[in-house]
């Protein structure tokens, strides 16, 4: 047996009084209206002792106007549906009761039309007015009922994907430091949106940013990064997959703030897209190679970006015995004649050199032997076959770097990469090229490896790394500057647009340790494994759960609190141009209690036209015609034919010789 609550049982009889009072109020608008009425009353001896009082009552002032009576009629309905415990089950069956209400309202109201307050002679009008009132009553009973039973469920069934649920407080005060990027944010909390801040009070510990295509990585949050670093004076390096999008911020904020960086700080430019406005670079400039180690770490990272499939192969014979092929030849410029040939136009002239003479002039340099040992004994048993396809895996990519453009950026040296030195601090900007990206990958990985190794050093200035479209490149240094830069005062910014795509260019392991490691974290809409694993950073909190049961006399509602999930995967996937989740990371002197967030970024459209439009055009830095790159192509082949003859020469002379 069920027991009614007694809220619910005054509820419904204050239903029942409200109905009553409706009915009664229409009963005696008839009886004052239609004298058919008193005709009948009087008939009846047991009703006539009640004509004189319903009479007397009907002629009260509440009575008096027609439109005034109907209106009470109907808010007191209005009141009865809206107690009511009947059955609310806002089934599909019902529809909308939009055209429901306009006949009722239409048959209730303009019925009245038939006569003007005064009683008509005629008895069938009289009764024809009380039928098409009372038909217009129960029409619109009808439909202010739907109209309720919408309302009902529009107020159980609001929040139909739990945004008031999987909402929760952020942090709202804006928490400057001196390595801090602060972003201004939108967020929904208790039922009102709110601002907030999004405060990487300490950008050393690494900041991550993923997001699919157009979810607005670089227009919300990279360059909100590149405008705050520049403006407290970092040095920094910016890989800009888009060039020349980012490059122009850069270098537009440096102009505009260039007193807050040390005396002599420079700007570099590094592409391949524009000769006119880009510097040169060496990125194995011999000053940086101090072993045959450092040598094979440039050979690994240029075979492994030239050949993603070598990536979990690593360790195979296959895949160390090119590499090792390549690192003998930059080991082998980098010993002769102080490096004078060291660069990387040299290195592919000399692979393609016959095996004969390639592996006599080689072996003038000891260091390298070891790693030759198999080469030579596969030319000694004229194994051409092993040969062939170990040189290939080498010649074949590296060929299509030689190009005049390649060859004069890759043998200059007016770009130094140790953008951090106290003593000549810089903002290097590494362009890339979307048309020109299989050939350039390796080149952009290599001086991302470098430079990275060349500043994770004790004693430099405090400096930044940004890489947008990391995994377009490959540079495990990077992954490395992010685990342990902090120390050495270095802010690393990497952002990709999802996991699956970055393990196209390094290893599972690799990929989990990046995502793993940083501390600041920031991701637009995402997908599949990516989703799921930020979805599983969040803390559950809380969520209010609302059942409704419907019952052939009244609706129950049952709400409920427990544990849920704050961002699901599905949120992820949801997720708006602009609109961010994230995780930020704080400090033991600045400790942050609300450390998650879920909100859009506020960009200020009307600021970013104006900067666009007063940006400054990117220097001219390089008068060079085509004919000297021309030359420049043809002196570096000449340069390695005439290095190699002259060792052969000297090798026939002299047996015993050695480099």
């Amino acid at each position: 047996m069920n027991e009614q609550h007694p809220d619910q049982s005054a509820t419904q009889n204050y239903s029942t009084i409200a109905l009553a009072g409706a009915l009664s109020l229409l009963f005696f608008h008839f009886y004052r209206c239609c004298p058919v009425l008193h005709d009948y009353a009087r008939a009846d001896k047991a009703l006539s002792m009640l004509d004189g009082i319903l009479t007397r009552f009907a002629k009260g002032p509440l009575f008096t106007k027609i439109l005034v009576t109907k209106l009470l009629v109907l808010g007191l309905l209005l009141l009865h549906l809206a107690l009511s415990k009947r059955n609310r089950d806002p089934g599909p069956e019902r529809g909308h009761p939009m055209y429901s209400s306009l006949v009722g309202s239409f048959l209730f109201f303009a019925s009245g039309w038939i006569f003007d307050g005064a009683a008509p002679a005629d008895t069938e009008t009289q009764w024809t007015y009380i039928a098409l009132c009372m038909a217009g009553f129960f029409i619109s009973w009808y439909a202010l009922e739907n109209w309720v039973v919408l309302a009902w469920s529009r107020l159980i069934n609001r929040d139909v994907f739990n945004r008031e649920g999987s909402s929760f407080p952020q942090e709202r005060r804006l928490i400057p430091t001196s390595y801090s990027v602060n972003l201004p944010t939108r967020f929904f909390w208790q039922g009102r949106t709110r601002a907030g801040w999004i405060n990487f009070i300490n950008m050393r510990r690494g900041l991550l940013v993923m997001g699919s295509p157009g979810s607005g990585k670089t227009r919300f949050v990279i360059r909100g990064v590149i405008r705050q670093l520049i403006r407290k004076g970092f040095p920094m390096f910016v890989y800009d997959f888009k060039y020349p999008e980012l490059t122009r911020l850069a270098h537009d904020q440096f102009m505009a703030h260039k007193h807050k960086f040390p005396p002599g700080t420079r700007f570099w430019i590094i592409n391949f897209s524009d000769l006119s406005r880009t510097h040169r670079c060496n990125a194995i400039d011999p000053r940086n190679l101090d072993s045959m180690t450092a040598a094979l770490d440039v050979s690994r990272t240029l075979l492994l970006s030239m050949n993603r499939t070598w990536v979990n192969r690593q360790g195979d014979f296959w895949v160390e015995s090119p590499m090792n092929f390549l690192a003998s030849i930059i080991w082998f410029l980098r010993k002769v004649e102080d490096g004078r040939y060291c660069t990387l136009p040299h290195a592919i002239e000399i692979a393609n050199a016959p095996y004969e003479q390639l592996f006599a002039v080689l072996g003038t340099q000891p260091e390298v032997e070891g790693a030759l040992n198999q080469f030579r004994q596969a030319l000694d048993s004229k194994n051409f076959e092993l040969l062939d396809s170990q040189a290939a895996s080498v010649r074949t990519p590296l060929a299509r770097l030689a190009s005049p453009d390649f060859y004069y950026i890759l043998s200059g040296n007016d770009v130094q990469l140790d953008i951090n030195n106290p003593a000549a601090p810089a903002i290097f900007c590494l362009g890339g090229n979307a048309e020109k990206q299989e050939a350039l990958a390796p080149v952009l990985s290599l001086y991302i490896d470098r430079l990275c190794r060349s500043i994770n050093k004790p004693g430099g200035h405090p400096s930044a790394v940004i890489c947008d479209e990391f995994a377009t490149v490959r540079s495990p240094a990077l992954i490395t500057t992010l685990a342990t830069g902090r120390s050495n005062n270095i802010a690393t910014t990497i952002a990709f647009q999802d996991i699956s795509q970055l393990k196209m260019s390094y290893s599972t392991q690799e990929a989990d340790t990046l995502v793993n490691m940083a501390g600041n974290i920031i991701c637009g809409q995402a997908h599949g494994e990516t989703a799921k694993r930020l979805s599983d950073r969040f803390l559950q909190t809380l969520q209010k759960h609302i059942s409704t049961t419907y019952h052939s006399r009244e609706t129950s509602v049952n709400e409920s609190e427990r544990p849920g999930t704050t961002i699901l995967p599905a949120t992820l996937s949801n997720l708006s141009s602009g609109e961010f989740v994230g995780i930020v990371a704080d400090d033991p002197d600045c400790p942050i209690d609300l450390k998650a967030f879920h909100g859009h970024i506020i960009g200020d459209e009307k600021a970013l036209k104006k900067e666009d439009a007063a940006s400054i055009p990117l220097p001219l830095v390089n008068r060079a015609t085509p004919e000297d790159v021309t030359a420049n192509f043809h002196r570096i082949r000449q340069e390695v034919r005439d290095l190699m003859k002259g060792i052969i020469s000297r090798l026939a002379s002299d047996p015993e010789f050695s480099g």
